[in-house]
């Protein structure tokens, strides 16, 4: 897998084609006839109930919709799932209302979430069209957080706290050319890692190319754009190492 990339116009194609070809390819991300039915029911009817009646009734219907879902997750209402097949979510995994998945990805797997881990109510996860996410076992995200794996993918381990308005992006984009408009110059994707035992505060920003190594704390507000050593306390804007808590 490639460190960066230039994504700005490989799927340029997607113009040429109808609206419910578009539809088809970004929605539900297959174009089998039953799988569209499928997605179409679950939004209309499956993701809008409230209460326990809704959760139980997602709790039979989306893993035998979804071969990918576990049987023992507990998803709110007003879930949002783009290219469902795309998504693998183990068991005890918690969606909270307003969650809003966005799997277009070429891999197989777009999105993995390990056991017992929890997504933030009004959290934004997006694969990208050639990236990935993969979420460890026994791991928060906070409400209003946003992931983006484009490109070279974000991989988060196991234990790992991060607080509301987080912001996780692999993308930057490219500007070194002043004669020309910043989008259309494209941009580079490179990969975070986020290992085992790590806690983000609030409104922290990761930038693409970081490792986070395993026991460090991300004091809110800070902007990340440089790979962190294990058990390091980082603070500022940008995230500097203020002291190491292993003796």
């Amino acid at each position: 897998m490639l460190d960066s990339k230039n994504v700005s116009f490989r799927h340029i194609n997607l113009l040429k084609e109808s609206l419910i070809d578009k539809y088809i390819f970004r929605f539900v991300g297959s174009k089998n006839f039953g799988d569209l039915i499928k997605y179409e029911f679950v939004e209309l009817i499956g993701s809008k109930i409230s209460g326990g009646i809704g959760m139980l009734f997602r709790k039979l219907l989306y893993p035998w919709m979804f071969p990918g879902i576990n049987r023992n997750t507990y998803i709110d209402s007003y879930i949002t799932i783009r290219c469902p097949k795309k998504v693998f979510l183990s068991e005890g995994v918690i969606l909270d209302k307003y969650v809003y998945l966005d799997i277009p990805t070429s891999y197989k797997q777009g999105l993995v979430i390990g056991r017992n881990s929890t997504i933030g109510n009004n959290t934004y996860i997006s694969s990208g069209y050639e990236g990935y996410v993969i979420i460890g076992e026994n791991t928060n995200i906070g409400s209003n957080s946003q992931i983006y794996g484009e490109g070279s993918g974000v991989k988060i381990g196991n234990d790992v706290l991060i607080a509301g308005q987080s912001f996780i992006v692999t993308v930057q984009h490219i500007f070194d050319d002043i004669e020309k408009p910043i989008f259309v110059q494209g941009s580079l994707c490179k990969k975070i890692i986020i290992k085992n035992n790590v806690w983000i505060g609030a409104n922290v920003k990761i930038l693409g190319g970081v490792t986070i190594e395993e026991g460090s704390i991300i004091g809110a507000g800070s902007v990340v754009t440089e790979s962190i050593p294990p058990f390091s306390i980082v603070v500022g804007i940008p995230a500097k190492v203020v002291k190491i808590r292993k003796k």
